[in-house]
């Protein structure tokens, strides 16, 4: 069974219920369609908060397990192309909304900006703007929120900058210098906050304990903190988040750990360390993703992320530190 046609079917549920009020705006219940030249018909009026609430238990009763479970960026970005599909397929404009906006939850979790922006502009396509404004108005609120991310960092950052690039589109300005403007501001969002991952199978291992663990879809026996692990990487001189998909066993947050970013020529000197105690992700099978914080690379090239154990923080810890499937730069 389809997610769109579970969608239908809990629909059905909640009005054989009578959860759903008698009476509904024509705005929720219209279908959106397209004429047989493939253009859209007018947009839909956003749904008011009874209507909103009703479709959020609907996306939560469909989705909600499958979000709870969603930890690292990369299952975070799935989901959310999988919510964005479904939706783009629901016949109730409500739930199309809801489901939209939890979609782009996701993605500004995942920091993925490339999906962000495709839900930004079928939100744009679909419905009304929540306020009725000039274009002039249009055009400084999104210059004033761009500014504004450009002082944030993260998922802030990429809120900020989609809420932005949502004002401007409302603003329906397709030619001119201001149009080129925001069409530079799309491509170095796209840019800035491209993904770089670096797998478990693209490791150096740096001792003689640590394994390629198939079964487990990353690097295992990492039981003797003096080993560590390291990846070359090409990076851009830009600023980059930097986080750790991981799993770990009882006190396993007992070592604080670092990860450190060389020049190929000179590994015994970082350029740069990262520091945080990885917490017990509650067994080996269960992957979570944690930040480390910022890195800024000052100028572009090859260089070498190593991730390694700094010292012990708890007498009473499990003997093994971590497993580790990822690391991300965003």
């Amino acid at each position: 069974m389809s997610r769109s046609t579970l969608f239908w079917l809990i629909w059905t549920v909640f009005l054989e219920l009578g959860v759903v009020g008698a009476v509904c705006s024509e705005a929720a219940k219209e279908i959106h369609t397209f004429d047989v030249k493939g253009d859209s018909v007018p947009r839909s009026v956003r749904p008011n908060p009874v209507e909103l609430l009703r479709a959020e238990k609907i996306v939560e009763e469909v989705f909600g397990r499958d979000i709870a479970k969603a930890k690292s960026a990369p299952e975070k970005a799935a989901l959310g192309q999988e919510l964005l599909k479904a939706v783009r397929e629901e016949q109730d404009m409500a739930v199309r909304f809801a489901g939209l906006q939890t979609a782009r939850r996701l993605a500004i979790e995942a920091q993925d900006s490339k999906l962000g922006l495709e839900i930004v502009r079928e939100i744009v396509k679909n419905f009304e703007p929540s306020e009725e404004i000039s274009t002039t108005d249009w055009l400084a609120e999104a210059d004033r929120l761009w500014e504004s991310s450009q002082k944030a960092q993260g998922r802030e950052r990429l809120s900020k900058q989609l809420e932005a690039v949502e004002y401007w589109l409302y603003s329906d300005i397709k030619t001119g210098l201001v149009a080129k403007k925001w069409e530079g501001r799309i491509r170095e969002l796209q840019a800035d906050l491209a993904l770089i991952t670096l797998h478990w199978k693209d490791a150096l291992l740096r001792g003689e304990h640590l394994k390629y663990d198939i079964g487990q879809d990353s690097i295992s026996g990492w039981c003797f903190p003096q080993e560590y692990i390291e990846w070359p990487v090409d990076l851009a001189a830009k600023t980059y988040d930097v986080a750790l998909l991981y799993s770990s066993r009882g006190n396993a947050g007992g070592y604080l750990m670092a990860i450190s970013l060389f020049a190929p020529t000179n590994p015994y000197r970082p350029l740069t360390t990262l520091s945080t105690e990885l917490i017990s992700t509650g067994g080996w099978k269960n992957y979570a993703e944690k930040s480390f914080g910022i890195i800024r690379v000052s100028r572009p090239g090859r260089y070498i992320l190593r991730l390694h154990a700094i010292r012990r923080l708890q007498p009473d810890f499990e003997p093994c530190l971590v497993n580790v499937r990822a690391v991300f730069l965003r």
